[in-house]
């Protein structure tokens, strides 16, 4: 029984221009292994589980680095996860 995430925060805390925040939903469908990725360069990552679907996130981030973002591939009876900022592209 998965789910994964219940909730997510990503706070990147930079002088970036005006923070900004969004949500993200993904449906745990009928897989039953998931592998998760999450790559942030900096800032603060939450983690929970019992959330009723696959991800449940809510991210805030200056306007200018943008978003994490967010990719989901399914196969099978398998899953993978990845959330990544445009910070952790280049430090992992």
């Amino acid at each position: 029984s998965l789910p994964f995430l219940a909730g997510t925060g990503c706070v990147i805390d930079t002088d970036s221009g005006p923070t900004l925040t969004q949500t993200k939903e993904i449906e745990a469908g009928k897989i039953e292994a998931l592998l998760a990725e999450v790559r942030i360069g900096v800032g603060e990552l939450r983690i929970a589980g019992g959330a009723s679907k696959l991800l449940e996130a809510s991210f805030r981030y200056p306007e200018k680095i943008g978003a994490p973002e967010v990719r989901y591939e399914a196969a099978g009876f398998r899953g993978r996860l990845t959330v990544e900022s445009k910070q952790g592209k280049h430090s992992m």
